[in-house]
């Protein structure tokens, strides 16, 4: 006989689509009565906009598309350029919730509880008020990132879950150049625990078939003296050598990285990393590991030696949390 399904679970389990509509519609109606106006990132993707390119200065040219398209769609309407980003928002919410899902194998009220912490980010509520690049780059990692956990969880994935990590990929190449990380570290995660899939040509085509995406930008640095390349570059230079001024950049970046996801779920991801080493030959766990705080490692080792931006380690977030989630169920 089936155990039956608590009504409190049963409430949770119809709750997600609801959580999210709820926070979209408030955001999108906020953004009616009390806009915020554009900011300077913004201002000056619109004007990439005008000029619809192969390539722009610092960025791949998916930024400069979508705001051509919006600006061509709705003219010159700052709300609209607000609800995009909260569009992209919302579905980083939902596939957020799906891959925890997953690496919580199916436990909806802390899925949920999961989804609704990061709604609640101040990060996300940025993200979710500014169309820049990491807007839809956020969006495809989440969504790379789930379609990669159904792939390592799941012996039934099929067709549609490489075409969908294929499409993550190819987008988030055109957003921005974080994206190339995800396929390394989809790749370390089938050495690690399902060598089956580097056997499938599906795995192969979907990440090596993600670079043509990278065709535009790479022809229109080819005409214009490789200065994206050249500018990204320039991010890596070295800071002010000497053990104070190494602490000062951590301190800046940590400090940064508290006032983006919450001090207290800053303070929860260290705990939360020595229970998540402790259990790293868990696959769902050495997903949240590599695709978070081994990120946000490398990221504050970085910071030893320049300085480090503070929205560079965003996609990490993701899985940070997962991790503090994971970690939460266990203690």
């Amino acid at each position: 006989m089936d155990t039956p399904v608590p009504t409190t679970a049963r409430g949770f389990a119809s709750k997600p689509l609801q959580l999210i509509g709820a926070i979209t519609l408030l955001r999108l109606l906020w953004h009616c009565l009390e806009p915020v106006g554009m900011a300077g990132d913004e201002t000056y993707y619109w004007l990439w906009g005008q000029y619809p390119d192969w390539g722009y200065f610092s960025k791949p040219p998916l930024i400069g598309w979508l705001y051509g398209v919006l600006g061509t769609a709705f003219g010159n309407f700052t709300w609209i350029y607000k609800a995009v980003a909260t569009l992209f928002s919302a579905g980083s919410l939902w596939f957020f919730y799906r891959f925890l899902l997953l690496v919580t194998k199916g436990d909806t009220p802390l899925s949920l509880a999961g989804t609704a912490a990061l709604a609640l980010m101040p990060a996300n509520l940025l993200l979710g008020s500014i169309l820049t690049i990491d807007a839809p780059l956020l969006f495809f990692w989440i969504l790379g990132l789930y379609c990669t956990a159904s792939l390592i969880l799941s012996e039934r994935a099929g067709a549609g879950t490489y075409a969908g990590l294929w499409l993550a990929l190819c987008l988030g190449h055109l957003s921005k150049q974080m994206m190339l990380v995800q396929s390394g570290l989809v790749l370390l995660l089938c050495l690690l625990h399902r060598r089956d899939l580097m056997l499938r040509p599906a795995l192969w085509l979907a990440l090596a078939g993600s670079l043509l995406a990278l065709l535009p930008p790479l022809y229109w640095n080819a005409q214009n003296e490789w200065i994206t390349v050249a500018h990204t570059a320039h991010h890596f230079e070295a800071g002010k050598s000497g053990i104070g001024q190494a602490l000062a950049r951590l301190g800046e970046l940590w400090g940064a990285l508290a006032g983006l996801i919450s001090p207290v779920l800053f303070i929860l991801v260290f705990p939360a990393l020595v229970w998540g080493w402790k259990h790293r030959k868990e696959p769902a766990v050495t997903i949240c590991l590599l695709f978070g705080v081994a990120g946000l490692a490398v990221m504050s080792a970085m910071a030893f030696r320049q300085r480090v931006n503070p929205n560079w380690p965003a996609v990490f977030l993701y899985g940070s949390l997962a991790l503090i989630v994971l970690w939460s169920a266990q203690s």
